[in-house]
């Protein structure tokens, strides 16, 4: 997961210094992802900075596998990109959630985007991610999930797909307790 602009946005305040706003829902998505994934943070921050905000979103360190900072971004055609390949992983069994495509060039097949946070109080992507996290987990290959809800933008797909089923079976049910006569 990226991390900045993604978990938290970061506001400089004259007198206070960096503000952070950590985006809506995020420790119940980290409290109940958690148990199921393991959750690597990727960040355009330096390690050091980014070790700071990560002790303070996760103090005991439950939640969050591994951080990786700007250090860990490789060059490629001329531009600082993250790179996966080297995480050694199953790929089958990935899912990379950025709001930027431009920084990543490889595993696109894996990429999820999200909208950028940027500390709106009424955001509930995490609620919709995590509800889509969820399913793909029932999967043995996730890029093909991704792939089957239209590739980065999978997330709103998934939850628009699932309104209008929830909305029709809500239909059916009242159209059965109208003939039965229940309301």
């Amino acid at each position: 997961i990226s991390f900045e602009d993604m978990l938290y946005h970061k506001n400089y305040e004259a007198g206070s210094g960096s503000v952070i706003d950590l985006r809506p829902g995020l420790r119940d998505f980290l409290k109940d992802l958690s148990r199921k994934f393991e959750i690597v943070l990727f960040s355009d921050e330096d390690s050091q900075f980014m070790e700071e905000v990560v002790s303070t979103v996760d103090p005991y360190q439950m939640h969050f596998k591994y951080a990786f900072g700007r250090e860990f971004f490789a060059m490629h055609r001329g531009r600082y990109m993250k790179d996966y390949d080297y995480f050694n992983r199953d790929f089958r069994n990935v899912v990379i959630v950025d709001f930027n495509d431009k920084q990543n060039y490889n595993r696109r097949e894996n990429l999820v985007l999200l909208g950028k946070y940027q500390g709106e109080n009424s955001d509930t992507s995490l609620n919709e991610l995590k509800s889509f996290l969820l399913h793909c987990h029932k999967f043995e290959d996730v890029r093909k999930v991704i792939q089957n809800f239209g590739g980065t933008g999978c997330v709103e797909n998934f939850v628009k797909q699932k309104s209008e089923y929830n909305a029709k079976i809500k239909k059916k049910k009242g159209f059965f307790a109208s003939l039965f006569g229940k309301k």
